[in-house]
């Protein structure tokens, strides 16, 4: 094993020894690696450094689940890559990415949406999930529920909401439950893609009762001329009836 290129200054002992503070404070080993203390009492790896002039960290993992020979291992990784040209902290979030779009690739649509049933419907009605569910389970796993959740496409969404203009308001709810799910795998970081969104408004919403209810003609008369239209004729047998002493002339 080559020889390490820093002096190390920290032992088991001196770890364990630290307490906590009221703010959290480094140990330093050497080279910008040291043991965060925090509040909690945990203790975390961390390496230090300076990129394009400014300072930034990385974690490398908790102790003593990772001992001092593994983060001092981990730390001489890391200066090397630094010296490499490559920013430590950047590289770790690129290979959370990309673990994650491995996994979204191995995960299918339908998978996923049923962790997403499990985890984000807990407050719903059982009503509520037995008829979203159904509509999955019905209408969109057998079309793109063993799909890949990274790989459905808008088009993908769209030959399915297309099938499915008979009956708009179904439609509508399916698509709005479909970019919730892939809201959700964005939070998780398995997608940066929703194919839903462009599809909102592609089917047209059925007009409520209010608006479709016709009107009659009568309804639709001002006041002054339904007034007009209860008055009896001129001519008719009441306006022409003699009333008073008139009567007897």
């Amino acid at each position: 094993m080559a020889p390490r290129t820093c002096n190390y200054t920290l032992t088991d002992k001196k770890i364990q020894a630290a307490k906590p503070k009221a703010k959290p404070y480094p140990l330093a080993d050497a080279g910008g690696l040291y043991v965060d203390v925090l509040t909690s009492g945990s203790k975390v790896w961390r390496y230090s450094y300076r990129i394009d002039g400014k300072r930034t960290k990385v974690t490398i993992g908790s102790y003593p689940a990772i001992g001092i020979k593994a983060a001092r291992n981990a730390h001489e990784d890391l200066v090397s890559k630094l010296a490499s040209g490559i920013d430590p902290a950047r590289q770790k979030q690129l290979d959370k990415i990309n673990a994650a779009a491995t996994i979204a690739q191995a995960q299918t649509f339908e998978t996923f949406s049923r962790v997403w049933f499990a985890e984000k419907m807990t407050h719903a009605t059982a009503r509520t999930i037995k008829q979203n569910l159904g509509w999955m389970v019905n209408d969109v796993f057998p079309v793109i529920g063993s799909i890949p959740l990274g790989e459905v496409h808008a088009s993908d969404v769209l030959k399915l909401l297309e099938g499915m203009r008979n009956t708009p308001t179904k439609a509508n709810n399916i698509r709005a439950i479909i970019e919730r799910i892939y809201q959700y795998g964005a939070q998780k970081l398995l997608v940066t893609y929703n194919p839903a969104t462009a599809m909102k408004g592609l089917i047209d919403k059925p007009p409520t009762s209010a608006t479709s209810k016709a009107r009659s003609p009568s309804r639709r008369l001002p006041s002054t001329t339904r007034r007009t239209c209860r008055r009896p004729p001129s001519g008719s047998r009441t306006a022409s009836r003699p009333t008073g002493k008139s009567a007897w002339r």
